[in-house]
């Protein structure tokens, strides 16, 4: 076996982003740039039929929320709901780091997700 014959079987996900959702949606930009290159394997596409998807073994994800959550966790999500972050919180203010200041119905509507 010589080095010219392997190949590299580390990507766990390969994720397929057209060019004009580059382009446009910011935070799949970070997500795409950020994303470790061991593990994720970027994929950018000019052609007009493609559409935003995430490739992980036999699944394929292609709703933008699904992907996001995939490749974030909840750590983003948490980010993005605190009172600094932004005018709009994400998750409505019901996330982990503002979960205390919460309502009762806050508290039973994440509950029941």
């Amino acid at each position: 076996m010589t080095g010219a014959d392997v190949t590299s079987r580390s990507a766990l996900a390969a994720i397929t982003i057209p060019a004009s959702t580059l382009s446009s949606d910011p935070l799949v930009a970070l997500v795409a740039t950020i994303a470790p290159p061991y593990q994720t394997k970027v994929t950018i596409s000019k052609k007009k039929n493609d559409s935003l998807s995430l490739t992980v073994g036999p699944d394929t994800l292609t709703h933008r929320n699904a992907i996001l959550r995939s490749l974030c966790g909840m750590g983003l999500h948490n980010a993005l709901d605190s009172v600094g972050s932004s005018p709009l919180l994400f998750l409505g203010g019901h996330s982990a780091s503002s979960f205390a200041g919460a309502s009762p119905v806050s508290a039973l509507a994440m509950a029941g997700i």
